[in-house]
């Protein structure tokens, strides 16, 4: 009996993966349509929406249903981190990007993703229910899903600068607005007065 239930949650664990292995390519694919900020922002609005009902179904203690919700909050999280790498490209300049990229992911994955597990333990051993460990992957969601859409308002009135940029980071039009906007400082400037 052990073996075949062992079987059954390796069986499982290969089905979520391949589950948000597409999430991620779909996620992906999306943002070279949507713009990875936007992305990223339907991907946390759904983890924060869906957190909850999935992690109440993964404590249904039925394999089938609780397998079910896994696969479904996998689905959002894949969705957000198809888009994740370019969008924090697209944040910094190429000559801060690795350092901001590895300080600021590596911090936000130990802050909150290391002590995840702990909280959610100490959640669920308080109150005996998988929806208190659901409401916090539903808050951590939502900070997430504010802090792109507060990073995107304060990037959207900044100039691109092409020779800041990485080659293929930001889309060719916004390269030749910058370009064509310094050719008309440098005429105004040599036009006689």
């Amino acid at each position: 009996v052990y073996q075949r239930k062992e079987t059954s949650m390796w069986v499982l664990h290969t089905c979520l993966c391949a589950v948000q292995g597409v999430a991620i390519l779909a996620g992906g694919l999306a943002g070279d349509y949507l713009g990875s900020t936007r992305t990223i922002l339907i991907g946390a609005f759904a983890a924060a929406v869906l957190a909850m009902p999935c992690f109440k179904a993964m404590g249904a203690g039925r394999f089938f249903i609780s397998g079910l919700g896994q696969g479904v909050f996998n689905l959002a999280l894949g969705f957000m981190g198809g888009s994740l790498p370019a969008w924090m490209v697209s944040m910094f300049p190429v000559q801060l990007r690795f350092s901001c990229i590895a300080v600021g992911y590596n911090a936000g994955q130990a802050i909150f993703g290391g002590t995840a597990s702990i909280v959610g333990t100490m959640l669920f051993r308080s109150t005996g229910d998988t929806l208190a460990v659901g409401a916090y992957a539903s808050f951590l969601a939502l900070l997430s899903f504010f802090a792109v859409l507060l990073t995107a308002r304060r990037e959207r009135g900044k100039q691109t600068r092409p020779d800041l940029l990485a080659p293929g980071s930001r889309s060719l039009g916004q390269c030749r607005g910058f370009r064509q906007e310094e050719e008309e400082k440098e005429e105004a400037t040599l036009a006689p007065p």
